[in-house]
């Protein structure tokens, strides 16, 4: 929770603040009335702030970047195979998928707590949505 001196009168306001304490324009997107923090333009999982009694409240990475590559990451086509897999009852109409979007998963671990951003795709249904990662077709719920 970040709590200002005087009260922020909007979420733009407090994007400014948030620029000024050392976040990048191109990490902050705004979305459905809250800033979402991005690497390379993919939203961070859960990496959101938002406006509330005239302060911020949320999470959000302070760490520099490092990246590793992957070549060999999964397509859209099977993280959907990856997903229907996973399905206790695969044939049942609230699985039906709703949207697909590539995300982030944020890990935090270790002795000096630092984050791991793993490519995934968000799948979102009627009933919930998931994250399957992009590496290894692992499927989490989220919601």
């Amino acid at each position: 929770v970040f709590e200002p001196v005087e009260p922020l009168r909007d979420l733009a306001q407090g994007k400014e603040l948030l620029l000024r304490a050392g976040f990048l324009e191109e990490e902050l997107m705004e979305l459905d009335g809250k800033l979402v923090q991005t690497l390379y333009g993919v939203p961070l999982h859960d990496c959101v702030v938002k406006l509330e009694q005239g302060g911020l409240t949320g999470r959000l990475l302070v760490t520099g970047k490092g990246t590793q590559r992957n070549d060999e990451l999964i397509d859209v086509a099977n993280a959907l195979l990856c997903f229907a897999a996973s399905l206790d009852e695969p044939g049942l109409a609230w699985h039906t998928v709703t949207g697909v979007t590539p995300a982030y998963r944020v890990e935090t671990g270790g002795l000096f707590n630092v984050a791991t951003c793993t490519p995934a795709y968000r799948i979102e249904t009627k009933a919930g949505a998931c994250l399957v990662s992009a590496t290894t077709g692992e499927v989490l719920n989220v919601s």
